[in-house]
């Protein structure tokens, strides 16, 4: 089993963000980032001034829902599958425990309904269809924070995606003349998915089951994330990590647990299996977790953006994939092989389906 106990610090691959709008070849940093010796994970600095303040916007509203009272957090739950609003305790581990670690708000970035998707698949594929919820009377600021955030994010997800397409073995694109194959995917905003965590406060000491955020390989294109945000609860003063043990860690191809040391203030990319699947094994996801501070009374917040196709992408490899394409040694228990989820032909739709039911149960 990865130990987080032995993880060494790691720097993380950047480039700037001036650099990704002029178009400059990044290829050689998103490689080193990347593929297979990667951590699968990169980091864009030298952001515009604003993007700090949308980022606090964020971790302000974030915490000012998760600290509402339960009976007002509740009307914002979307059973039967919790792939809108407020979800807290419904995902079931395998070994039958709920997740109470963390609350998540997931809401679409793009667009807050399909009416026009007909019943059966918006049930089929919840993560995709469904419509979204805002609390608009108790934290008004919630959804223009969060939507103002994730379409940034976007825009420079764009940028890298870009970049990605540089990497396949065998250049993919949607047809003659269009943007590469990842290009093309994180445009389309309405496809993705965001999801405002809270990390709830732990007394210290106390061993939370799988850490904040058990271990796990995202099974999507590129995850965006904004810096986390601590604080101390219940009084919600902003506050620096009180562990330099917490937050992030990732096991690389080789077994190494590494602890990445990100540069302040940036936005950081993950990459997914989608995109794993779709360069044949030219880039590659990495399993990764959370790990809570040993400390009285913290919590954290931040916001991934999911960035993914829709659910109706065929997910084929091209035909000079690697041989060990699929593969990823030494992973941590618990993390289901990406071949086991896999299939030649399968849509994206299903093979997120296969993945949750891989990871969790539901209630």
């Amino acid at each position: 089993m990865a130990d987080t106990n032995n993880a060494i610090a790691q720097q993380v691959v950047q480039i700037t963000y001036d650099d990704l709008r002029s178009g400059k070849d990044l290829s050689k940093q998103v490689k080193e980032a990347f593929d297979k010796d990667g951590m699968g994970l990169i980091a864009v600095t030298g952001l515009p001034d604003d993007y700090l303040d949308m980022c606090k916007n964020v971790h302000s509203a974030v915490r000012a829902f998760a600290n509402l009272p339960e009976e007002e957090r509740k009307q914002f739950e979307v059973p039967p599958f919790y792939q809108r609003g407020w979800d807290h305790g419904h995902e079931l581990m395998k070994d039958g425990h709920p997740d109470l670690s963390k609350g998540s708000f997931y809401f679409n970035p793009g667009q807050d309904a399909f009416e026009d998707v007909d019943a059966e698949t918006a049930k089929k594929y919840p993560t995709f269809f469904g419509k979204n919820v805002f609390p608009k009377t108790q934290v008004p600021e919630f959804e223009p924070a969060v939507k103002r955030c994730s379409k940034f994010m976007q825009e420079v997800g764009v940028m890298l995606a870009s970049q990605c397409d540089k990497l396949f073995t065998q250049p993919k694109t949607i047809s003659e003349g269009e943007p590469g194959l990842c290009e093309s995917i994180a445009k389309q905003l309405n496809r993705h998915a965001c999801r405002g965590l809270y990390y709830f406060p732990t007394a210290e000491g106390d061993k939370v089951k799988d850490g904040w955020c058990g271990w796990h390989n995202d099974h999507c294109l590129l995850t965006g994330l904004i810096p986390g945000q601590f604080f101390e609860e219940p009084a919600g003063n902003a506050c620096e990590s009180p562990d330099p043990d917490a937050g992030l860690y990732i096991c690389t191809r080789s077994g190494q647990v590494v602890k990445p040391r990100p540069p302040k203030n940036a936005m950081l990319f993950q990459i997914g299996e989608t995109a794993q699947i779709l360069s044949g094994g030219a880039l590659r996801a990495t399993p990764h977790m959370v790990r809570p501070p040993r400390a009285n009374g913290v919590a954290r917040t931040t916001m991934p953006i999911f960035m993914q196709p829709g659910h109706e992408l065929v997910l084929d490899m091209p035909a000079n994939a690697d041989d060990d394409a699929l593969l990823c040694p030494h992973l941590p228990e618990g993390v289901p092989t990406l071949a086991s989820r896999y299939t030649p032909g399968v849509s994206f739709g299903d093979f997120s389906n296969t993945t949750f039911a891989a990871y969790y149960n539901q209630k």
